[in-house]
């Protein structure tokens, strides 16, 4: 596949998955803010909840294009960073945990995307996870008054980003001593 059709793809990914999930929390009825997991007097807005699925949509839209051509050293730390972030998501919605979903999960993105710079939509991911903090950020930190958890969960993120990055290059390593 060439780079510029890996690129529409996945940007096609990250706006399928903006467009579905502003549908479905727009049809929904708001959550409340959950600051650390308190409940505070305030509703989620919808282009808040979508915030986080245009980075979420291209970087599981890219893990998608792996597994089908079956570069197994592309995928194994993607997976593994889709099913963490998408683990404390679950957990945050639940209220079990304080950490902020999206800023995990943008940070996350970004730092292993950052890390592994030479794939051909990395630039692609790092802005939309950089749009889905700023949006983070604003809420979290100006309305909100959340900053402990954002930046803890900031600092979650890059640290699984990273971390799952090099299990990649791990797998990607020990793969190529077998086969050499």
């Amino acid at each position: 596949m060439t780079s510029g059709r890996r690129l529409a793809l996945v940007a096609m990914c990250a706006a399928a998955a903006t467009a579905g999930g502003w549908v479905w929390f727009a049809s929904r009825f708001p959550s409340r803010v959950m600051v650390g997991t308190q409940a505070i007097g305030a509703w989620v807005p919808p282009h808040y909840q979508a915030s986080v699925l245009p980075v979420f949509g291209a970087y599981v839209g890219a893990l998608g294009i792996d597994l089908v051509s079956g570069n197994r050293t592309a995928w194994v730390g993607r997976a593994g960073l889709v099913g963490i972030v998408s683990t404390i998501a679950g957990l945050r919605l639940s209220g079990w945990i304080g950490l902020s979903g999206h800023a995990v999960c943008c940070a996350a993105l970004a730092a292993e995307s950052m890390v592994r710079w030479k794939r051909t939509e990395s630039g692609l991911v790092v802005a939309l996870a950089v749009i889905g903090l700023v949006v983070t950020g604003w809420y979290k930190l100006g309305v909100w008054g959340d900053r402990g958890w954002f930046f803890a969960s900031v600092a979650v993120g890059v640290g699984l980003g990273l971390a799952c990055s090099m299990w990649g290059r791990r797998q990607h390593d020990d793969e190529g001593e077998v086969a050499g």
